[in-house]
């Protein structure tokens, strides 16, 4: 029985002036995490919660090119837009308020001309195996997964 080896990620980080933090991940140029003026921040790049509705995104496309692949499924185009609700109470300090998204939706538009079995059975598959589809599910965060085949 072989013993499945753990990879590890890994990112490093400085803060700048006010709210702003620069981000540095294998060999990329570094970028910035940030808070927009009107609530003190520098405006210098995206802040945590819009970076990680990003990365959701870019993690179910990237999930769905892996799956495509496997499935032989083809698609000529892959669009995605996410959107997150949350009281923002929770990370100002207020006791009992959950600092983070309260529901997230995810709006897929697939342009392919598989039909609509094999579309459910790809879609399916690619939020089984999305490590971030997963992770906010497993924190007990509503996920509104939509998915159109165009």
């Amino acid at each position: 029985m072989s013993k499945n080896k753990l990879v590890t990620l890994s990112a490093e980080g400085k803060a700048e002036a006010g709210t702003t933090t620069s981000v540095n991940i294998r060999d990329f140029e570094p970028f910035f995490v940030d808070e927009r003026e009107a609530i003190g921040g520098n405006n210098k790049g995206p802040n945590p919660l819009e970076y990680f509705l990003g990365a959701f995104g870019a993690c179910t496309s990237v999930i769905a090119t892996m799956v495509a692949k496997e499935q032989g499924f083809t698609y000529e185009d892959f669009e995605f837009g996410t959107e997150g609700q949350l009281d923002p109470r929770g990370y100002q300090g207020v006791e009992g308020v959950q600092t983070y998204y309260q529901t997230i939706e995810v709006n897929v538009v697939v342009e392919t001309d598989e039909s609509d079995e094999a579309f459910e059975t790809f879609v399916a598959e690619v939020e089984r195996r999305c490590p971030l589809y997963n992770l906010i599910k497993d924190a007990g965060v509503e996920v509104k997964s939509n998915w159109e085949k165009k």
